[in-house]
């Protein structure tokens, strides 16, 4: 009938709604679950793949990645030799002589830092105002150049980094020191080699026939060592640590005013000799200055050391001055080529623990 077949038709309606609604609860609950799924992994903590650590700064560890490599060959080695003994016949080992591959690096820097300083008139200038008047300020500097304030700072800052000048301040004022050692070391790798005794007697030679004399009748030196000034005043003073260093002479006195000084061979001859006076340890010692090993020295007056040690932050500055030296000395030629070599070997000996190599038999006993 049609109420019958309304009321199935009602029925049929209903059943497909609930189905209906039985599809539509089951999209929601897979809706949901992705949108918790998708929470969870928004709240949890990222995960970032680990980079590997840089080596670059690193040599052990940049060995160790190199190790780690699958099918790669060993890095080449590098050994410093100091004999043909040190040779160890193998193709993978690379040779620097003396000095690491840092050492050489940075001695190659040093030098080209070195020859740029002084390749310009006006820095030599600079230098040149800090050797008669050392521990100037910038503004005492600005007085004799012909630039501006500017441009002296930039030339100061050349001769910084190349180790010529030295820095420090005192108070608020910032004094700049000469600093020779850096032209002694490149004087030593290019001039000793060539020749140093033949140019000495050409630059005496030429001196002598042009009528040139030294504006001062003094020797003066300077430089940074890193130990305290109670070291330093020890291997001045100690005849242990002057056997090391100083041409193999043992020291011998009492360091008392008016006492004697002896710098005394292994065999007992005595080199120089001298006598205390001033002493006030560690700061400053002042000694006489007699040479013995020359004929033509030893008939001079004797001369005068002032040994002067300052701290600047735990390191030492030791300062060497030499003079009062009759007219037409002789021995000036020969300590300004002495001192140098005997203070970086005392430099060596405190900061390595090994003194500088001696030299040859033409250069023993210079100071």
């Amino acid at each position: 009938t049609p109420l019958e077949n309304e009321k199935s038709g009602n029925a049929g309606s209903g059943s497909s709604h609930r189905e209906n609604r039985g599809n539509n609860s089951g999209f929601n609950n897979e809706f949901f679950n992705r949108i918790g799924r998708l929470q969870t992994v928004a709240n949890s903590p990222k995960q970032t793949p680990e980079r590997p650590l840089s080596t670059r700064a690193d040599p052990q560890r940049r060995l160790q990645a190199w190790a780690s490599q699958p099918k790669c060959s060993p890095p080449i080695l590098l050994r410093s030799i100091h004999s043909l003994s040190d040779l160890t016949c193998n193709q993978k080992v690379a040779y620097s002589v003396g000095r690491s591959l840092c050492e050489c690096t940075r001695w190659d820097q040093v030098v080209e830092a070195v020859f740029k300083a002084l390749a310009d008139n006006s820095r030599r200038a600079l230098l040149d105002a800090l050797f008669e008047e050392d521990g100037q300020t910038l503004q005492s500097l600005c007085r004799n150049v012909e630039f501006s304030r500017q441009a002296l700072s930039k030339h100061l800052q050349i001769l910084e980094d190349a180790g010529l000048v030295i820095t420090e301040f005192q108070g608020r004022e910032k004094k700049h020191y000469l600093n020779p050692l850096p032209i002694h070391e490149v004087t030593e790798r290019w001039i000793a080699k060539y020749g140093r005794h033949q140019l000495m007697a050409v630059s005496a030679l030429k001196r002598a026939l042009e009528g040139g004399a030294m504006k001062e009748n003094q020797f003066a030196y300077e430089t940074y060592i890193n130990a305290s000034q109670q070291e330093v005043w020890q291997a001045l003073t100690n005849a242990e640590f002057t056997s090391q260093y100083f041409h193999a002479t043992h020291v011998d006195s009492t360091w008392e005013a008016g006492a004697a000084v002896n710098y005394r061979y292994a065999s007992g001859d005595v080199a120089v000799e001298g006598e205390v006076i001033e002493v006030d340890p560690p700061n400053k010692l002042v000694i006489s200055w007699h040479v013995l090993y020359d004929e033509a020295a030893k008939a001079e007056q004797p001369s005068r050391v002032t040994f002067t040690l300052q701290d600047v932050n735990g390191q030492t500055r030791l300062r060497i001055v030499h003079d009062d030296f009759p007219a037409n000395t002789v021995v000036l030629d020969g300590i300004s080529e002495g001192w140098p070599w005997i203070v970086a070997s005392l430099k060596s000996l405190l900061e390595t623990g090994v003194a500088l190599p001696p030299p040859d038999a033409q250069q023993k006993g210079n100071a």
